[in-house]
């Protein structure tokens, strides 16, 4: 086995071979994207979101716009920030309470629980920085 001190030299050396390939724009090793401090729409908050401890690898990399690593010619991986790939419908629907509406800003995904607990008329997810989605409750 490997000691700490290799592994943190690997996973540097690792990023910054990353950094310097196309269509790469930032690698953080998983301690660095852990502690730093986004702001809720940043695009960075998009992949600190997704951290769950001991699932995730130990860099997280993000691409320039317009580039998708992938095996595959076409089709796109949802898995960007990037408004290109994660712009998508969402219908909510209660009849007789909710009208037809169309949010023109840009929303997150995470804000769908609180909206949720809202129409419910329930507590928020009490982690949550999250506020609803405009204009729905």
């Amino acid at each position: 086995t490997i000691g700490r001190e290799q592994t943190r030299n690997i996973l540097h050396d690792l990023k910054h071979f990353l950094l310097n390939q196309p269509g790469i724009k930032k690698v953080w090793t998983r301690r660095e994207i852990a502690r730093l401090p986004f702001q809720v729409d940043d695009l960075e908050q998009f992949y600190k979101n997704q951290l769950y401890k001991n699932r995730n690898g130990d860099l997280t990399i993000m691409t320039e716009p317009y580039s998708l690593i992938t095996n595959y010619e076409n089709g796109t991986s949802h898995s960007s920030p990037y408004e290109y790939d994660t712009h998508v419908p969402l219908v909510i629907y209660q009849k007789g309470h909710l009208e037809n509406k169309k949010i023109a800003e840009k929303v997150w995904i995470p804000q769908l629980p609180h909206t949720i607990a809202r129409i419910l008329r329930i507590g928020k997810p009490s982690a949550s920085p999250y506020k609803p989605l405009p204009g729905i409750v």
